[in-house]
């Protein structure tokens, strides 16, 4: 999904369960795997490439989709996050979970059963007329709910 959609609803589950910094946090910073499988592989990066990544289709060979996008590092993550701060990590918690949801329905590569090889592929094709009808959707939501 593209990181506009996970921040509209995040902000939308933000919305009725409160600690909305938490939530958006929790679904938009595990999307920074791909900014960091750019910088481990020497890809050229900036502030300009950084905005490409988080919002344009991932190819067919990205394999920066792993750990982090998965039920293991979600366990991981939540649970250390709890461990030190149990409000926020609760929140973060969530808002990472809607993350892996939202990805598991668009059609990228998912690697949800990390370290498995098995992919998760939805129905939504990434950056289409569905996810745009899907995110104008939670807009009006969150502003007129």
């Amino acid at each position: 999904m593209l990181f506009t959609t996970h921040i509209l609803s995040a902000l939308l589950l933000g919305k009725y369960l409160g600690h909305t910094g938490a939530i958006v946090l929790g679904s938009t910073l595990i999307d920074f795997d791909h900014i960091f499988d750019m910088i481990v592989k020497g890809k050229k990066h900036g502030f300009r490439r950084t905005l490409e990544v988080l919002f344009t289709p991932y190819p067919e060979e990205d394999e920066s989709r792993t750990v982090f996008h998965s039920i293991l590092g979600w366990l991981v993550i939540s649970a250390v996050l709890y461990a030190i701060m149990p409000s926020f990590g609760i929140y973060f918690s969530a808002g990472y979970l809607l993350h892996l949801v939202l990805d598991s329905l668009d059609t990228s590569r998912l690697r949800l059963f990390y370290p498995q090889k098995y992919d998760i592929r939805g129905w939504v094709e990434y950056n289409s007329l569905t996810e745009y009808i899907l995110a104008i959707i939670m807009f009006i939501i969150y502003f007129f709910f």
